[in-house]
């Protein structure tokens, strides 16, 4: 699997870091999990598969890159 991923805006001006395989709509939502900070970051890195999470709007994306660091 690649290592895709995308820097967001999301409409409350927060900015993050989303895996490919959680964007959705061709870049106006995605998946988000409700998990704590700590947990959230281990699961942007790994990529982990969406399993019934909220989907969220995207106010636009900013980047695409290779790596999650």
């Amino acid at each position: 699997m690649g290592e895709i991923f995308y820097i967001v805006e999301f409409p409350d001006g927060s900015v993050e870091v989303v895996p490919d395989n959680w964007i959705l709509d061709q870049g106006h939502s995605c998946y988000w999990p409700p998990l704590w900070a700590k947990k959230l970051m281990q699961a942007i890195q790994d990529k982990r598969i969406p399993d019934e999470w909220k989907t969220t709007k995207i106010k636009k994306v900013m980047r695409k890159c290779g790596k999650c660091t």
